[in-house]
């Protein structure tokens, strides 16, 4: 991960979003499959942006560049962030796309904001992570942490903490106001509280945590799916 607080936030995402484009062979969100639009804020006006063409790659990074983390992107003389400043639960977006059920995923729910660090800290202590991770990016800043971690008791929480949980409660409280007036069919809450901001390398635990949360969802979701049914699939 490459950092840099001068373009705008604490990572500038180019190695994570060049390893995206290699995986994503599609250029434009018109060659998508299916119908594809990306949610972004657009810091000049405060108004949400929905990005249902053009260039795909710049859509997925702008509506996942949560505000001081990951730099904004420039798009057609504006600067775009993270859709969830004004749209975290894009139900809106999927309605307007033509879908007729709509399964909604909230990752970000009351019950994570109890740990909002960048990187989870785990009981190792931290002479065995400076041996064992002292060459990737990761292992630095998670020997950072952890050495604040120690120290962490009865002391004022640090400032991304601050910043990261601040986001989160505004974000649950549009949220709810918006999912009150246009509810999802179903929705879908996946725990994983464990789960950091920056643990990406824990991709498999997300998943299994996200099977979890759609197994417990299922008689919801059956019925839906055979009613949805074409002639002829079972």
């Amino acid at each position: 991960m490459d950092f840099s607080w001068r373009r705008g936030g604490l990572l500038r995402g180019e190695r994570v979003f060049n390893h995206v484009r290699r995986l994503v062979k599609n250029d434009h969100i018109e060659q998508c499959a299916m119908p594809f639009g990306a949610v972004t804020t657009n810091l000049s006006t405060g108004r949400e942006l929905w990005l249902t063409e053009g260039d795909l790659h710049q859509a997925v990074r702008a509506s996942c560049s949560m505000p001081g983390l990951l730099a904004p992107v420039a798009w057609n003389g504006y600067w775009l962030v993270d859709g969830a400043v004004v749209n975290p639960v894009p139900i809106s977006l999927t309605r307007a796309l033509g879908a007729d059920i709509v399964i909604a995923v909230d990752l970000q729910h009351d019950a994570h904001l109890m740990q909002q660090d960048l990187l989870s800290i785990t009981p190792q202590s931290v002479e065995d992570q400076t041996t064992a991770t002292a060459t990737s990016w990761g292992g630095r800043l998670r020997q950072s942490l952890a050495r604040v971690a120690q120290r962490k008791v009865n002391q004022t929480p640090a400032a991304m903490e601050i910043m990261s949980t601040s986001i989160q409660v505004l974000e649950n409280r549009v949220k709810r106001n918006r999912m009150a007036g246009d509810p999802p069919d179903v929705l879908i809450q996946p725990f994983c509280p464990q789960i950091s901001t920056l643990d990406f390398h824990r991709a498999e635990e997300a998943i299994e945590a996200g099977k979890l949360a759609v197994e417990k969802k299922m008689d919801e979701l059956l019925p839906l799916v055979r009613q949805h049914e074409l002639p002829g699939e079972k």
